[in-house]
């Protein structure tokens, strides 16, 4: 697939542009890059389970873990023809936390202050592509469907240690689980240009897989105004969603993803 999607954009940059068809300058040029910062929030379920053993369920909000972040992306389009485009994106969303419980133990007269420290990770990267075809086009208006693949890593990680007054008792231990899941998705776009500066896009992914060793369902829904400033240059913001519930079933170990996240976007971009 990676080599697939390599030569695709690799031919796409060898055509030729393409003549003016809409009224916004950022509808009808062949190459559009764009740079964001993402603030987001996600409400995240995990669960794991052993073939012979019973499952583990982890709730990042209740192991003190601050379910929002702030990253950066980009995306970049391309149109390869009238009415076909390529577009590739990439995010990643980084949250931590830790849960420490204190108490005292009296031991024979003596006080000692006992605890316990659990740090929690949750990673995800994205890169996304999907290739689009506009079936309705005007001077002002364009809507699109295709097909597109979110390849998305999701890891959580867990350490914790205990300590008697300040000493480490025990060696910190480490868990960590990791899932890769492709997840293909059907794509519905409209752009509309209000006048040749400001510019509305649209777009949502949905589809219900059962792939070779992973299961699930994504949705994916995003929302941008953009102000052009220059020929080449514009301002944007936007809103993105995404809801993805992902299963993988290994030889020895199921793993579940429940995932709910968005927020907003402020991006620049240019187009050339």
């Amino acid at each position: 697939m990676l080599r697939t999607l390599l030569g695709t954009i690799g031919l796409s940059l060898c055509l030729p542009a393409l003549g003016n068809t809409f009224i916004h300058p950022m509808m009808e040029r062949s190459n559009s890059l764009s740079f964001g910062a993402f603030y987001q929030a996600a409400d995240v379920g995990i669960e794991s389970s052993a073939s012979l053993g019973r499952s583990v369920g982890l709730n990042l909000e209740k192991l003190g873990v601050d379910t929002s972040d702030t990253s950066a992306g980009f995306n970049y389009r391309r149109r390869l023809s009238q009415r076909f485009s390529v577009d590739i994106s990439y995010s990643d969303y980084r949250s931590q936390g830790e849960r420490v419980l204190d108490a005292q133990v009296d031991y024979e007269g003596t006080i000692y202050e006992v605890g316990a420290l659990l740090r929690t990770e949750f990673n995800t990267q994205t890169i996304a592509t999907r290739l689009t075809y506009d079936y309705y086009q005007t001077p002002t208006t364009a809507l699109g469907i295709g097909f597109g693949v979110h390849a998305m890593e999701l890891q959580a990680t867990l350490s914790g240690e205990g300590r008697i007054d300040g000493d480490l008792v025990a060696t910190p231990r480490v868990a960590s689980d990791k899932l890769f899941a492709p997840l293909p998705n059907f794509v519905f776009t409209a752009r509309h240009a209000f006048d040749d500066r400001l510019l509305l896009n649209l777009s949502a992914g949905w589809l219900s897989f059962n792939i070779d060793d992973y299961e699930g369902r994504v949705l994916l829904v995003e929302a941008s105004l953009g102000y052009r400033l220059t020929e080449s240059a514009s301002v944007a913001v936007a809103y993105h969603l995404n809801d993805i519930d992902v299963s993988h079933y290994g030889d020895a170990l199921a793993s579940n993803y429940n995932m709910v996240q968005g927020g907003p976007l402020l991006m620049i971009k240019w187009a050339f």
